[in-house]
């Protein structure tokens, strides 16, 4: 008995989800690339000191095209990838030693994804880390991340290098205070704007922070008074150039059976010198749930992308959230991958839908097998989507046999798996015995 489905790989705003790499791996920054498929970075190996900072880039399908892994000094993972003015590609992340000496580690990688040249970075001579790196308008790279001090503080710091990875100069910022920073953009003027938390001896705070082009601060602020425990982590401008930060935030009305220590989603808009325009929160009942990123949407509103634990069956799905241009929720879905998943990273596509990473497990402990996962939603935040089903081409040629996960192989029973020719379609087929 064959079960046969045709589709065309055509449609507004398609779906699917892949997961990668056979274990102890993740996927923390996604991009879509200039030929319409999908990079996205993290970690490889997990097991000991074997983990690599890891790459892999995909087709518009999320079918692998290639990967690589770069180990640094050992223990390596990649926070944020970019695709550069050559069509080349740039990740940044933390290497560190067998003695935990961690440095910040960048890679520039051609369109291929081989290595063209590397380098590490320490700030102070201490600990220092990575979150993520932009491409200049001028040319050359801006880093954000954070070293620890002697305090055991985080402390923010901006570093510019140029184009081959030589450093400019570095900046630090909050050197009196636990003060890190997630997320980075640089505004139409050159100015650089980053996100993240401060710690302060009456509670946690989301910070904004903006910079000039030298890396001399213009204005910091401090948010959710209403609020005393949150951080932001993700950042955007809209297009009149008012500024929006998701993250998390304690629900002090919180009523849950389960836990006093609710953190909420939370998100707020400011104007382009920082004062607060509005604000507002959202929570699935009896859930904790945070905002990793944030994106402006093709009509003026914006997604969001994190995690959301169903407290009371311990289970972990990444959330994604649609905004209208207010802070109101348009929509929200959630995801649970194999059984629990966590998303990180977002983009809108080219077709008006989503991706977004993370990774994905069959449980909720973290030193357990986890998957790089990566997901193309429609613009609903739909997987699967309605499509016209066309006849097939009687002259098509079949390019390749995949299974579930984007893995090659060979007709088997009992199995789904699809069939891709070479007009685009693809078959699901089930032969069954």
């Amino acid at each position: 008995l064959l079960i046969l489905l045709c589709m065309p790989m055509i449609g507004f705003g398609q779906g699917w989800e892949k997961y990668f790499v056979s274990a102890y791996s993740s996927a923390l920054s996604v991009k879509q690339t200039s030929d319409g498929g999908f990079i996205f970075a993290g970690g490889y190996g997990g097991n000991g000191w074997d983990e690599n900072a890891y790459v892999v880039k995909t087709n518009n399908l999320g079918l692998e095209q290639w990967s690589n892994t770069f180990v640094g000094d050992g223990f390596s993972t990649a926070s944020s990838v970019i695709q550069t003015s050559d069509g080349g590609f740039l990740l940044c992340g933390t290497t560190s030693d067998t003695s935990y000496n961690s440095k910040a580690f960048v890679v520039k990688m051609n369109s291929s994804g081989v290595e063209q040249w590397s380098n590490t970075f320490v700030i102070n001579n201490q600990e220092t880390y990575s979150q993520a790196i932009i491409e200049e308008q001028n040319g050359g790279y801006m880093i954000l991340g954070n070293w620890i001090s002697s305090s055991n503080d985080q402390i923010s710091y901006l570093l510019k290098i140029d184009s081959i990875g030589n450093k400019i100069w570095d900046k630090s910022y909050g050197v009196s205070s636990d003060w890190y920073s997630r997320n980075l953009l640089q505004t139409d003027q050159g100015d650089f704007l980053f996100v993240g938390g401060i710690d302060t001896l009456v509670g946690r705070y989301a910070v904004l922070t903006k910079v000039n082009s030298i890396g001399n601060k213009v204005w910091k602020k401090i948010f959710s008074i209403n609020f005393p425990f949150a951080s932001g982590s993700g950042v955007l401008f809209t297009d009149n150039n008012e500024i929006v930060v998701s993250g998390t935030a304690l629900d002090i009305n919180n009523s849950s059976p389960i836990s006093s220590n609710i953190y909420q989603t939370y998100i707020f808009k400011t104007d382009s010198s920082g004062n607060e325009i509005w604000n507002n929160t959202f929570s699935y009942q009896n859930e904790v749930s945070n905002a990793e990123a944030i994106i402006l949407t093709s009509d003026g509103g914006y997604a969001s992308i994190g995690c959301t634990i169903d407290t009371l069956n311990e289970i972990y799905y990444s959330s994604l959230i649609k905004w209208n241009s207010n802070g109101g929720i348009v929509w929200t879905q959630k995801f649970p991958g194999m059984l629990h998943s966590y998303g990180t990273s977002l983009q809108q596509t080219n077709d008006s839908g989503i991706v977004f990473c993370g990774f994905t497990s069959i449980t909720d402990d973290v030193d357990d097998e986890q998957y790089a996962y990566l997901v193309k939603t429609d613009g609903n935040g739909n997987i699967t989507s309605t499509f016209n089903i066309p006849t097939p081409n009687s002259n098509r040629k079949l390019e390749k046999v995949v299974d579930m996960l984007g893995k090659k192989n060979k007709p088997q029973t009992n199995q789904p798996l699809f069939y891709i020719y070479d007009d685009g379609t693809v078959e699901k087929k089930i032969i069954l015995e």
